[in-house]
């Protein structure tokens, strides 16, 4: 891992993960 793109793939994939359970509970 480097230090430049880890720490910002981890983060779309957090706030993708976010995302996708907004809309889930939206959905509700």
């Amino acid at each position: 891992m480097t230090s430049m793109t880890a720490p910002k793939v981890g983060v779309h994939q957090y706030l993708g993960l976010i995302i996708d359970y907004n809309r889930d509970k939206d959905l509700e």
